[in-house]
């Protein structure tokens, strides 16, 4: 059964989705709580909801701790469950127009787009290297956000 990981994070919140079957089954918001509280990670699953405590190391390396909950809800055996993760990315230029597999031509131009764009490039470079270290062999596909909102289809091209 296919389960695909949606990731969606920027500089001030992460936010993650698991789909199996094509259906959505699970959803984490990790981001500061209110007023000086720390952070905090909003869960559901089923319908259920629940919020966490977490920590700074929990929050910078939200890829462990998200396949954590999901090993620990029974939602996947391990991270070789995982078919494939879509990344979403706001980034300027023509690459970016459309989705992409990601490759090392993919990642060298987010690195070039980074100094255009930091607040948002900075934490997906970071969440990269966590979903390579952690499912190196997942296959990782850039979600652009202006080939969404340009209507582009979702296919590669």
């Amino acid at each position: 059964m296919e389960k695909l990981l949606i990731v969606n994070n920027g500089s001030a919140s992460k936010k993650y989705a698991l789909f199996s079957a094509g259906a959505p089954v699970f959803k984490a918001h990790l981001e500061k709580a209110d007023e000086g509280e720390g952070l905090v990670a909003t869960l559901t699953y089923g319908s259920q909801e629940e919020k966490r405590s977490i920590s700074q190391e929990y929050y910078e390396n939200a890829v462990a701790f998200i396949l954590e909950i999901l090993t620990e809800k029974n939602l996947i055996t391990g991270p070789k469950d995982l078919t494939s993760v879509g990344l979403r990315v706001v980034a300027p230029g023509e690459h970016f127009q459309k989705n992409h597999p990601l490759d090392a031509d993919c990642l060298s131009k987010l690195e070039e787009a980074k100094l255009q764009a930091p607040l948002h490039i900075t934490p997906v470079i970071a969440e990269i290297g966590q979903l390579k270290k952690l499912l190196p062999d997942t296959p990782v596909i850039i979600v652009s956000d202006s080939a969404f909102h340009a209507g582009a289809t979702m296919g590669f091209q």
